[in-house]
């Protein structure tokens, strides 16, 4: 598995990146993207060759004709097929969920656009001009990080069937717990001296019994015979 780009060249607003060329033995070869090398922009030009055809196809032409919908996270366009290989088109909008094609190898060429690639435990910043392989088996997605829908062109061997398609749930990793606060102290009892200031008890002393309430005298309006309003109240009782 690797993941290859074509570093910036200084001043320039396009880049340069090669043909790249799938063959399976001595059978169809697909030439992707015939790009002038020192060019401002890359030649939208698909070649391909297949027994006794050949496709010459404009990938803007294709991209723009099929822009995805609201809501629609890509679209994908069969751009042509031998037995040997398949090469599609493929428009992104937004984030690729995450799959992984566990009969077909593939080969993606990045041709407009900037986004993250994630293949596997790999995840790389790319650009216009960048080549992806994917084994099959392994998972991968592509996020557009662009204003525009990015567009690739994705190269399958064996040419894909459009079954071979499985989503894989990643688990995001989650940040560590925080450490619990500790645990506050409870109130110490504070015990008297003599005079002063109360002083804190030491650590497992008892408790000490409250002090006594001293007797509260009665009132004279409670008193037996005591005058209230300047009229005596009711005489005791005789026992």
């Amino acid at each position: 598995m690797a993941i290859a780009t074509t570093p910036r060249e200084g001043g320039r607003r396009g880049m340069r990146f090669g043909g790249i060329v799938s063959a399976a033995g001595l059978g169809p070869v697909l030439a992707v993207g015939l790009l002038a090398l020192g060019c401002r922009s890359p030649d939208p030009t698909i070649l391909g060759y297949y027994p006794g055809e050949l496709a010459v196809q404009n990938w803007r032409t294709i991209a723009a004709a099929n822009l995805p919908g609201r809501g629609e996270i890509l679209r994908v366009v069969d751009a042509g097929r031998s037995g040997a290989l398949s090469n599609h088109i493929v428009i992104v909008q937004s984030r690729e969920l995450p799959h992984r094609h566990n009969k077909h190898d593939a080969t993606v060429v990045l041709l407009r656009g900037t986004g993250t690639m994630v293949v596997g435990k790999e995840r790389k910043r790319i650009h216009a001009g960048a080549v992806m392989f994917v084994p099959r088996g392994t998972v991968h997605y592509f996020s557009n990080e662009g204003k525009k829908p990015a567009v690739a062109l994705a190269v399958y061997a064996p040419p894909f069937d459009g079954k071979d398609f499985e989503i894989v749930r990643i688990q995001e990793a989650k940040p560590a717990p925080k450490p619990a606060a500790p645990a506050a102290a409870p109130p110490s009892t504070a015990v008297t001296q003599g005079e002063g200031s109360p002083q804190a008890a030491p650590p497992g002393a008892p408790a000490l019994p409250a002090a006594p309430v001293p007797e509260q005298p009665l009132r004279p309006e409670s008193s037996p015979g005591a005058v209230i309003d300047d009229r005596p109240s009711a005489p005791p009782a005789v026992p």
